[in-house]
């Protein structure tokens, strides 16, 4: 009897041991009960706002057509919103289908689908016959500072409950105390790839709900594919190769940095980065490909290199490829009408590589642009027969105050240049370590404006910004040439 005591006491658990197990079980399941919870509110609660039905009123005009436009500064047009966009709808809807038009637009720079979605069904009394969406380049770039700093544990990102908490550590860095990147070229504090799938997963549920308020209410929903400037550098890079080849990459990167922007070699240059794209992937190094090759009229071997560039830009403005399959396929999916806006740069526009000809900075695209864009709009509603749309047997001329009002002059184009200029100057010292090319495309947009077109204050800003902007690409200047020397 002793001895049989003694082996059940030998086999009992330590008391440590015993919490210890009951412990980690209740961590299990209180994280099974979590993630059951987050799916079934994911799938039937979030984003309850935008289930909700707008109470809308008509508009007893039978003679004007209600178009809204939805999305951030492009829509909501910027630098200016003299050219924002259904401006130019409006003088066309009047001209080719003697229409008028109540115009209302739920746009400001910033905003992401979510935030243009929002404003919406906070403010809509009347209905729009017409939506016009554009919308994708905020979708990630507003939550985060240049600086952040990720939390740790990412990789139980896979999980609902932990994105959660990590989503929530992430957004909460206050934006002013991190607002300026200090890293290197190859950026260690990229934004999450489990806030990337958060984010697209979010883009997909708002759209999709966005176009069932549109079918439920008769609204033609016109949903833009958003374009971007290939030609604009990157802001952040992440190496993808052989970890015991990252110096090696970068010590190559430099060395091909140091021929293009201070010997003005091309070819050495382009040689050194084909030697670095054959074992290793950032952004930049697509990006300056690219260039190069632009710049020698390679159209596909620039499109492709360029395209890439943007996709892999670690903190992006550009929309990347990703939310373009989403707008297609649900377009697609639920037959809405859609316009690409790279079809319409290339076609309308004649443009191979969306550049700086169509657009000011990254995103923010020229009065010509938008005309261009707002053409193909009205044809695409007119294919639709949306709202009874009819083209007119002889197209009506624009009024003198229309004239003036759509109107691209030689003033006004330069005015919005010098502004986007400011804004990107302003903006890329704070967004990414490559700031010399950003400067020298600035400048050069600047150095283009026939200032004599220009009002007193006009001359005066511009020669103010070329001041600043020649002192700023001095010292980077010297900072990328001790950067491209150093081992």
């Amino acid at each position: 009897m002793k001895e049989d005591a003694k082996k059940q006491h030998c086999r009992r658990k330590p008391p440590w041991l015993r919490r210890a197990t009951l412990l980690l079980f209740g961590l299990v399941v209180a994280l099974a009960l979590g993630e059951a919870g987050l799916a079934l509110y994911n799938r039937h609660f979030r984003w309850a706002e935008f289930r909700k039905p707008i109470a809308y009123t008509e508009d007893g005009d039978r003679n004007r057509i209600g178009v809204a436009v939805l999305g951030g500064s492009t829509a909501q047009g910027s630098p200016t919103a003299g050219f924002s966009m259904g401006v130019s709808l409006q003088g066309l809807l009047y001209s080719r289908c003697g229409m008028g038009t109540r115009l209302q637009s739920c746009a400001l720079g910033g905003w992401a689908l979510e935030d243009a979605m929002r404003a919406w069904w906070n403010s809509a009394e009347t209905r729009p016959d017409v939506m016009i969406l554009y919308s994708g380049h905020n979708q990630l770039f507003r939550y985060y500072p240049p600086g952040m700093t990720p939390p740790p544990l990412g990789v139980l990102g896979h999980l609902r409950t932990v994105r959660l908490l990590l989503h929530w550590l992430c957004v909460r860095q206050p934006y002013e105390d991190h607002a300026t990147y200090s890293g290197g070229l190859f950026c260690d504090t990229p934004i999450p790839w489990y806030e990337r799938e958060s984010g697209l997963a979010d883009y997909r549920a708002q759209l999709e709900l966005l176009i069932r308020h549109c079918e439920e209410n008769d609204i033609c929903l016109v949903v833009v594919v958003p374009a971007a400037n290939y030609t604009m550098p990157p802001n952040r890079s992440q190496y993808a190769g052989p970890p015991q080849r990252r110096a090696e990459a970068l010590r190559l990167f430099k060395q091909a940095c140091h021929s293009k922007y201070f010997q003005d070699d091309d070819d050495t240059a382009l040689a050194l980065l084909q030697r670095v794209a054959g074992f290793c992937s950032f952004a930049h190094l697509h990006y300056e490909l690219g260039e190069i090759y632009y710049r020698r009229g390679n159209t596909r071997q620039a499109v492709d290199q360029l395209a890439r560039a943007r996709d892999l830009d670690g903190y992006w403005v550009r929309m990347p490829e990703p939310y373009r399959r989403i707008i297609t396929e649900l377009s697609a999916k639920h037959d809405v009408p859609l316009v690409d806006m790279r079809r319409v740069i290339r076609d309308k526009l004649g443009r191979a590589v969306p550049d700086g000809e169509v657009f000011y900075d990254h995103v923010h695209f020229n009065p010509d642009a938008y005309m261009a864009l707002e053409e193909e709009i009205l044809d695409l509603l007119l294919k639709e027969r949306a709202a009874g749309l009819e083209p007119l047997p002889q197209q009506i001329p624009l009024p003198a105050e229309w004239q003036q009002r759509i109107a691209v002059t030689s003033a006004n184009r330069a005015g919005i240049l010098a502004q986007a200029m400011n804004e990107t100057r302003t903006a890329a010292a704070d967004e990414t370590f490559m700031k010399y090319p950003v400067y020298m495309i600035a400048r050069d947009k600047l150095n283009s404006i026939k200032t004599d077109v220009l009002p007193p204050q006009g001359r005066a800003f511009v020669a103010n910004e070329l001041a600043q902007l020649e002192t700023l690409i001095a010292d980077e200047r010297q900072r990328m040439l001790r950067w491209t020397q150093a081992p």
